[in-house]
């Protein structure tokens, strides 16, 4: 699946073959989605938004596009460098009871903690 990509641009819809199409959370959790209830706001209240303040709003989708990437990113390393260290101390000698089985690994209560 294609990461999302934000712009000013109407490009619609792939999978749902929408020609007009946006995406947003409520409640707000990212700063796009607060751009996307401003814009929706101003447009409900103002009227259209002025061609002048497009390229405010291009300049705004190209630094969120590039910031969730940089985001991701860390994240992705962070998770790399966590599973390594978990790699490393169970390499050892660990004594501990089961506690909980998820689908992504398990718990372990170590002893000695």
């Amino acid at each position: 699946m294609a990461k999302a990509v934000y712009s000013t641009q109407n490009i619609g819809h792939f999978g749902l073959a929408f020609e007009y199409y946006t995406h947003f959370t409520s409640p707000i959790r990212r700063y796009a989605d607060l751009i996307v209830h401003r814009l929706l706001q101003r447009e409900l209240v103002n009227g259209k938004i002025a061609q002048g303040e497009i390229a405010k709003y291009e300049s705004i989708a190209r630094d969120t596009t590039e910031k969730e990437i940089r985001a991701a990113d860390a994240n992705e390393r962070a998770s790399v460098t966590s599973k390594s260290n978990i790699c490393k101390v169970a390499s050892g000698n660990i004594e501990g009871t089961i506690s909980g089985v998820i689908g992504w690994g398990i718990y372990i209560e170590e002893k000695e903690l």
